[in-house]
């Protein structure tokens, strides 16, 4: 009995690390960080999904695969698109940046398998740049409307993309610029270098404008800074003409004050002199000076001869009458 039990024992653990070992090593799988896994049973798709990380499925039955939901650039070279003309124009590269939506993956897959991307972004890319293309002429595409291909491709591709897959979203949407045929390119050549020259031309011109502008404010401003210095020369000069006018007027008024101080002085004294003549002329002084001047005029003879003397003195006066 003990060895029968050990016999079992043995086969047991056998058949344990019979069927592990080979459901590790076939149906151990990982999910990277920013995917998914779906899963298919006999070819079936499944409702199940798994996160990133170690997860285990049933070998040869079971099959999982990897969807990523984060950001995934597709780059599509090589497309090939007619003008209204005629032309055929070659973009060599268009990337587009998609992105899924967690919910609607199932549907996505279930519907498109898992390469989606091959159906809804390389071949639409194709057909929305013919379409787009066909509309325009080789100016508009390679020159005049280049600048907006790039949002009218994103936003053509996305209408069509929410109607019949909306899990997708697509972010952005870069076109190369397209290859021309060689006659073509040389003349768009010549063109962009006359346009550049023009360019160039115009760009000059303003600062040539705004230097003369620059140059006459400049002469402007001397100008007036000169008539502002000759006016204060001018005002200086007047202030000094005014003053020296101003200082001669002063020294007119001091002459004409100082002599008629003298004037006055002179008047003053002649008025006071008759003033104490007039005080002095009294008749006793009168008498006084009548006497002072006989006694000055008379002469003092002795002897005989004053009487003679007063006879001749007499004979004058009766002829002087």
């Amino acid at each position: 009995m003990l060895k029968l039990s050990v016999i079992i024992s043995i086969a047991f653990c056998l058949c344990i690390i019979v069927v592990i070992i080979p459901l590790i090593a076939y149906g151990g799988h990982h999910i990277p960080e920013g995917s998914i896994g779906v899963y298919y049973v006999g070819g079936k798709l499944t409702d199940k999904i798994t996160q990133s990380g170690y997860h285990i499925e049933i070998p040869f039955i079971s099959k999982h695969k990897v969807i990523q939901t984060t950001l995934k650039t597709s780059k599509i070279k090589n497309v090939e698109c007619g003008t209204s003309s005629g032309i055929m124009l070659n973009f060599n590269l268009v990337e587009v940046n998609t992105r899924l939506k967690h919910h609607l993956i199932l549907d996505l897959v279930r519907n498109y398998s898992d390469s989606y991307l091959n159906l809804w972004i390389k071949q639409r890319v194709h057909h929305e740049m013919n379409e787009l293309c066909s509309k325009k002429s080789v100016d508009e595409i390679f020159i005049h409307e280049f600048d907006k291909i790039d949002n009218r491709l994103k936003g053509s591709m996305q209408k069509t993309i929410d109607k019949y897959s909306p899990a997708i979203q697509i972010i952005s949407v870069r076109v190369s610029k397209p290859s021309l045929p060689k006659n073509l390119l040389q003349g768009y050549t010549d063109i962009e270098k006359q346009k550049s020259y023009i360019k160039l031309a115009n760009q000059k011109q303003p600062l040539e404008l705004q230097k003369a502008e620059t140059e006459k404010i400049r002469a402007l401003e001397n100008a007036n800074k000169e008539f502002q210095v000759r006016q204060i020369e001018m005002k200086s000069k007047i202030e000094k003409i005014k003053s020296k006018r101003e200082i001669s007027k002063l020294e007119d008024q001091l002459l004409y004050a100082r002599k008629k101080g003298i004037a006055d002085g002179v008047s003053y004294k002649k008025k006071s002199e008759a003033s104490i003549n007039s005080k002095l002329l009294t008749k006793q002084y009168l008498k006084l000076q009548v006497l002072n001047s006989m006694t000055q005029n008379n002469r003092i003879n002795y002897g005989s001869t004053v009487q003679n003397v007063k006879k001749i003195e007499i004979e004058r006066s009766t002829r002087s009458k």
